[in-house]
């Protein structure tokens, strides 16, 4: 997962020129952040462009508490979930 969470605080870093000392794993992407959904999207593309994957954001967004699942740690989550899947599939 670490190398999942630093492939998004780059990210991140890269979207919105943000010190990496203000993302921490508790902070929310919206509302500590300050990111907005332009952004958002585009830190999407850009983990998935480093990490190889394609992330499932309409089916992932349309369930669940939105609240607690842009708290970093949680999309951190999200996104090792999904790369661990697609890495199955390619092994399978």
């Amino acid at each position: 997962m670490t190398d999942v969470y630093a492939a998004t605080v780059q990210a991140i870093i890269s979207v919105t020129n943000m010190n990496a000392a203000e993302i921490t794993p508790e902070k929310h992407i919206y509302e500590d952040l300050a990111i907005d959904s332009l952004d958002f999207l585009d830190i999407t593309f850009e983990i998935d462009r480093s990490l190889g994957i394609k992330l499932p954001l309409e089916d992932w967004m349309a369930e669940g508490d939105m609240d607690q699942k842009l708290l970093v740690k949680n999309f951190v989550g999200f996104v090792s979930e999904v790369l661990a899947g697609q890495q199955a599939e390619i092994d399978a």
